[in-house]
């Protein structure tokens, strides 16, 4: 499934938390719950895609699946983490 950058995290959406430690937030698609990922957990590859299949953790939603960052990476777009 693939989600669009929003920085007021609409359902279906993420955005990468910049200030302190970064962390890449995910709005559910189904109920709206943020998901936060470590990007030191779960790979992103370069085409966005995550290297786990995320669930939400709200426990009366079911939303489990693929998820691919779109734009992740993209010229001009914010979502790219630095190189370490």
């Amino acid at each position: 499934m693939e989600f669009p950058e929003d920085k007021t995290l609409q359902p279906g959406s993420w955005y990468l938390w910049r200030t302190g430690k970064q962390r890449i937030f995910i709005a559910c698609p189904l109920c709206s719950q943020v998901v936060s990922i470590d990007p030191e957990e779960i790979e992103i590859l370069e085409d966005g895609r995550l290297s786990k299949i995320i669930d939400c953790p709200n426990m009366i939603c079911d939303f489990t699946d693929a998820i691919r960052l779109q734009g992740w990476g993209e010229q001009g777009s914010s979502s790219s983490l630095p190189k370490v």
